[in-house]
């Protein structure tokens, strides 16, 4: 259908006549909507770009892209999907009239040329535009209310056209992010976010290519005894140039640039691995657990049964030794969690309610879930020793729990007192610097010594564990060179054994080719 099939006959002459025009189609030109195609917009805007080198006129740029067009497409099908955004194409171009330009450069994402527009009336212009598309359409027996994101920019020399259009697409992403609904006028900042954003995460992929991605563990101990009872697997990346980059920021990442299932699937394999050693070893009890953290786009991708089923195969490790944290707030706020609950639970695989009390379920939302813990956020627990509500939450939480057949664990625990009031409250189980910050595995496989705080302390349990040291790493870096292996292949084979540096960290190319300059006089003896 094209916009001339959409409006009445007694309309068609009041078009603008870009699109009453009688045109061939061509591959130049969008066949739903009759507008031109992105070649064709190009084409205009090195025109437009050249004339005003030599003193024409100026113009400024819109992309109009509209807000949940896929629920439109998915709630009423493809043809009325089509026949709105026929519609829309017909009010940019009636509100561009002759003088300006309308294109369709893909899906729902159109862009308006308009000339001789002051730059200080580029954001008026497009709040303007953004009130034209954000009316309801009547699309047969259907009314659909609309609304637009909308990114402007007034067009400067030197520049270009693919230029232009990067600018106007990266302020109306950044419209997108903080909701839609809105203008956004091109800051030149956005370039350079999104340019660090693509290389950052062209740096995420090739570190999980190159396995410097690492897990630290943070034991989870029992209230009562001390004893260890799990281990909760925690993301850590030392980037060779950026250093140490905290989780939540490169987890993100992860999810928004497609990412994060890859991610998971290297973090349940490592997990699984590391959790089935420290069985055999004696560390881990034959009922203790290793919990991750997966992301709610792995969850909702159907990809869970696949994943798990992979990484507990390799390991060896039995399923009921693997717990699976959901955060409470994206329990019910993302499609497919559910689902993915189901799956988990019926491969034997505990599921964790991670961070009770912040994401506001109630009572009813958590019956519908079989949890094996039930943990309860740090910021109550922290808080609970002189504030009344967060001491409520934190016994409610410890109640539900019991009624829910689930294990209470308390997060952030970092003080005896707190944990003193956990036990009185029948807390099962605790975590937290008190104990221990998150640590390398070969650390958990030595044993914890104990606290500086005076709490629980767990000792590791064989004496005769082969304990990984830097000397041991010397040692195989001497080892791995005379055999003639690269700096980097080194580091890569040391990694993955679970050696570290004499600093404690993670083995780069840089520091084995120090470690070698040091160890040149160094002769292995049988």
């Amino acid at each position: 259908m094209s916009i001339a099939d959409a409006v009445p006959t007694a309309g068609r002459a009041e078009l603008p006549r870009q699109l009453t025009e009688s045109r061939p189609r061509n591959r130049d030109r969008d066949s739903l909507t009759g507008l031109p195609g992105r070649s064709a917009l190009l084409s205009r805007l090195r025109a437009a770009i050249a004339d005003v080198a030599v003193g024409g006129r100026g113009f400024a740029v819109f992309t109009v892209d509209l807000d949940r067009f896929a629920d439109v497409n998915t709630a009423y099908g493809g043809d009325v999907a089509d026949r709105l955004l026929v519609a829309v194409a017909a009010r940019l171009a009636a509100w561009a009239g002759d003088a300006d330009y309308v294109a369709r450069v893909c899906g729902d994402e159109f862009v308006v040329v308009r000339f001789g527009v002051e730059p200080g009336r580029v954001a008026e212009a497009a709040r303007a535009l953004l009130a034209v598309v954000a009316t309801p359409v009547d699309v047969g027996t259907h009314r659909i209310h609309v609304t637009a994101t909308v990114g402007a920019l007034a067009a400067a020399v030197p520049c270009n056209a693919d230029q232009l259009l990067a600018s106007a697409a990266a302020a109306r992403v950044h419209g997108k992010r903080a909701g839609g609904a809105r203008v956004v006028l091109f800051d030149p900042v956005m370039t350079q976010t999104a340019r660090t954003r693509v290389e950052f995460a062209n740096d995420l992929g090739r570190a999980l290519d190159d396995d410097e991605i690492s897990l630290h563990y943070q034991p989870i101990v029992d209230l009562a005894s001390g004893a260890l009872v799990g281990l909760e697997a925690l993301l850590r990346w030392d980037h060779p140039e950026r250093g140490p980059i905290a989780p939540g920021q490169f987890v993100e990442l992860a999810e928004q640039t497609g990412l994060a299932v890859d991610l998971d699937a290297w973090v349940l394999r490592r997990a699984c691995t590391d959790a089935a050693r420290l069985r055999d070893r004696g560390i881990l009890g034959g009922e203790g657990y290793v919990s991750v953290n997966l992301s709610p786009h792995t969850l909702a991708a159907g990809e869970v049964r696949q994943l798990l089923t992979s990484a507990l195969a390799t390991s060896a490790l039995a399923a009921r030794n693997l717990l699976v944290e959901v955060k409470e707030a994206g329990l019910l706020s993302t499609d497919g969690v559910f689902e993915a609950v189901e799956v988990l639970q019926r491969l034997g695989v505990g599921v964790s309610l991670d961070a009770f009390g912040a994401g506001g379920a109630t009572l009813a939302d958590l019956r519908s879930f079989a949890f094996a813990t039930l943990k309860i956020d740090r910021s109550f627990v922290q808080a609970m020793s002189e504030s009344a509500d967060a001491l409520t939450v934190v016994a409610s939480g410890i109640e539900l729990a019991r009624g829910l057949g689930a294990g209470a664990v308390a997060m952030g625990v970092e003080t005896e007192r707190q944990a003193t009031m956990l036990r009185h409250l029948g807390c099962d189980s605790g975590q937290g610097y008190l104990w221990s910050e998150p640590i390398p595995l070969p650390q958990v496989a030595r044993g914890l010594q104990g606290s500086r705080f005076g709490g629980p302390t767990w000792v590791g349990g064989a004496t005769d564990v082969d304990e990984i040291t830097a000397e041991h790493g010397l040692l195989r870096i001497v080892a791995l060179h005379q055999s003639g292996a690269s700096p980097a292949s080194i580091a890569a084979a040391l990694n993955r054994e679970d050696y570290r540096s004499p600093q404690g960290q993670r083995w780069h190319a840089r520091t084995v080719e120090v470690a070698l300059r040091r160890l040149d006089s160094y002769i292995v003896t049988s």
